[in-house]
């Protein structure tokens, strides 16, 4: 199953936008060590030159790198965190546009940068575009894992269910925080949540440069020796090329700056950035057929895993509680019209199975992996399921044992 996405960009002037246009953009981008605000980063410092742009970096080696390498007189490199509340307030109070491609669940870094924005005096409102987490994922249901939900997510259509997505969603806290900006001060900040699927394609710039949701693919079916799916690998994940994606951005950024009424800001500012989508069973079964081309593990074939060894996945992704049943075994399928209408976004890079091949060939480069240390790290990780299981087996006993005498006492009532 892939479905990609394609329109006409629609011109149509939002009146209740805002319609200065900034003369001299003055930029404030955090997270330019990861792998999205990385490549964000390199792409503005890169197209535009004629902008101002402040770069937050923790120190002290990152930013002499930085400054060398981007070697511009528009580009300014502050040392700070995204604990350093008093910098982002600062920074953001000085720029014209916020690049906010931190963690989207630091409620801190948020809130300093908010509060820098509201610190402006300017009569032009600045602008906030804030990278958000694509997790709008099933209602959940341990039924419903590795099965298809056919609800897809418009960020038109569904834009005021996405304000009442439930409190246990990784981003509810952060998204609360610039709703409440939003009705409170609408008219003093212009906000933008682009709401970022899964993401594939080597990162550009100095930033991080694998993919987070494709190296933890990776990185599972090593472990597992295999290609794996849970349940019928029937659920389904909406993604995008990182080039894509960051195409998208400066769009978006140069809307902001030249004519930030063509597009939407504030209750209508969310934007959805897929391009395609597939079914776990299908990614499984390509990585799979890569991994044993590599020699990597044994069968092409992905294999059906059980909900023990589905919980043993991805146990530190984004310190998400559970991650591998979001990432493997959940569907989040979103559509971009607001994008496709806006912008006529629409999908140039190769798809994510065009890709595959030069993304493991990549990423096992990068971590110097070979087959032998493979091998050894599989017979680890299986052993370690093992004693795992093992240690499981009195319970089950106990369980099944419980189970046969309710079993037993209900056909005695039946008789």
């Amino acid at each position: 199953m892939r479905e990609s996405f394609n329109s006409k960009p629609n011109k149509h002037k939002l009146v209740s936008s805002p319609s200065t246009t900034l003369i001299m953009t003055r930029i404030f981008l955090t997270g330019a060590v990861d792998y999205i605000g990385g490549s964000v980063f390199h792409t503005i410092i890169r197209r535009r030159s004629d902008w101002k742009v402040t770069v937050l970096l923790p120190g002290p080696d990152l930013p002499i790198r930085w400054a060398n390498t981007y070697r511009s007189t528009r580009l300014k490199v502050v040392e700070g965190h995204f604990g350093s509340s008093a910098v982002l307030t600062q920074c953001a109070s000085d720029a014209d546009i916020v690049i906010h491609c931190g963690p989207p669940d630091h409620v801190e870094s948020l809130k300093a940068i908010i509060k820098g924005l509201l610190l402006r005096t300017s009569r032009t409102a600045p602008f906030l575009i804030h990278l958000s987490d694509n997790l709008v994922w099933d209602r959940y249901s341990e039924a419903g894992l590795g099965t298809l939900n056919n609800k897809v997510w418009s960020d038109v259509e569904d834009a005021k269910d996405i304000f009442a997505q439930p409190a246990f969603k990784r981003c509810r806290a952060t998204e609360e925080i610039l709703f409440d900006t939003i009705n409170k001060h609408g008219d003093k900040v212009n906000i933008a949540m682009v709401f970022v699927p899964a993401v594939y394609g080597i990162g550009l710039g100095l930033g991080a440069q694998g993919s987070p949701s494709t190296l933890a693919l990776i990185e599972e079916c090593l472990r597992l020796g295999c290609a794996f799916y849970y349940g019928h690998g029937a659920n389904s994940r909406s993604w995008v090329h990182i080039k894509d994606l960051v195409k998208f951005f400066l769009q978006l950024v140069e809307a902001a700056a030249f004519c930030p009424s063509e597009v939407d800001w504030g209750k209508e500012g969310i934007y959805f950035a897929s391009t395609q989508e597939y079914f776990q069973f299908q990614i499984a079964g390509a990585f799979g057929s890569i991994l044993q081309a590599h020699g990597l593990i044994d069968n092409p074939q992905p294999v059906p895993v059980d909900l023990f060894t589905l919980d043993q996945l991805v146990p530190h992704f984004h310190h998400i509680p559970g991650a591998a049943r979001y990432i493997f075994a959940m569907n989040s399928r979103t559509r971009p019209d607001r994008a496709m209408k806006r912008f006529g976004y629409r999908p140039q890079a190769p798809t994510l199975m065009e890709t595959v091949g030069d993304k493991i060939s990549f990423y096992l480069r990068s971590l110097g992996t070979d087959p032998n240390a493979c091998l050894l790290q599989q017979k680890l990780w299986l052993e370690k399921l093992k004693q795992e299981e093992l240690k499981r087996e009195p319970l089950k006993q106990v369980v099944k044992q419980e189970a046969t005498q309710e079993e037993d006492m209900q056909q005695e009532t039946m008789w």
